[in-house]
This record gives structure tokens, sequence and C-alpha cells, in this order.
């Protein structure tokens, strides 16, 4: 069931096609992935994880001023587009984006490491990469101050905050 999944995540849509390579259904490749897929999504606390304890933060700290010596980096932030086909229904130009391809404009961040630490897989293509960072839980985070002084690193299509004093 595994390795149907996998090859259906590097093949693209065409279940029938890899149905066939399997000796099964359409269908059945269709159940196979969204089972795998919901299985995959169950150990997402496990695996993806934004820094919390202090020592957790320290040593993301190390991580990012080892590689460019940015002091107090928690994370690096970049969004990117998923290829879909279009979903059709009222909103369809939702998902186009701005090179023209109906897509899901997923926001990721990730440590020194490259270690996926939050990802946010729900906005269409036509969202602009900071509107998704100012609806995020992990924003709202920030500007309640719980990552205290750490700082992100994304590029220009994020906004660029000021700590604020207090």
């Amino acid at each position: 069931m595994l390795l149907i999944t996998l090859r259906v995540y590097a093949a693209g849509g065409m279940l029938q096609t890899i149905g066939d390579l399997f000796g099964i259904s359409k269908s059945t490749v269709s159940k196979v992935v969204t089972l795998v897929s919901h299985h995959i999504a169950l150990l997402r606390a496990r695996f993806i994880k934004f820094p919390e304890s202090d020592t957790e933060k320290l040593e993301t700290y190390k991580g990012f001023f080892k590689i460019a010596k940015f002091p107090t980096v928690i994370a690096a932030l970049d969004c990117t587009h998923i290829k879909i086909i279009s979903p059709g229904g009222e909103n369809p130009e939702l998902y186009r984006n701005r090179k023209g391809f109906s897509s899901i404009n997923v926001q990721t961040t990730c440590d020194a490491s490259l270690k996926i630490t939050n990802i946010v897989a729900r906005w269409p293509g036509s969202a602009h990469d900071s509107n998704i960072l100012r609806n995020s839980r992990m924003y709202s985070r920030f500007e309640s101050s719980d990552f205290g002084d750490s700082l992100i690193i994304a590029d220009s299509r994020h906004p660029n905050k000021k700590r604020r004093e207090y």
C-alpha cells in the first residue's frame, strides 16, 4: 500500500496507469492513497514540530548562526505552489496562481538542518504569501511574543515586522 501511494505521489494523478502497474483497479488505488495519506498525516505532530523549549530554540539559533551568522533565527520560511487539477465548482479561479496554473500555495518553515518545523497547506494558488503568513497560527504566536526575540527569515513577499517595544 505504501509503494502504491508513493508511486501516485511521484507520478501525479494517473491512478489507472498505477493500478495497471500493480494489477488493481483505479478505485482501489484511490482508496489506498486516501488511507495511507491519512495515516501519514497522523504522524505529523511527531515529526513536524516548531522549537518550543529554550533548549530547542538555542539549538536552532546555533544552527542558523553557524550557517549565516544570523542571531536568534528560529526558522526559515517560504511558500511554494503545488500543482493540482482545477477543482471546478463555484470558484475554480481562486486556485489559479500568478503563473497561470491551478495550485495550492503551501507555506513551510524549516530549521537550519532543513527539517520542516511548520506547514500550512490549505490556501488556494491565488493567495499571496504574506496573506498566508498573516493568517497563520504561527504569526499569531509571534505577535503574542510566544517566541520572545526569535526571528524568522523569509523573502521579500513576507511582511517585515519591527519588534514592538513595551
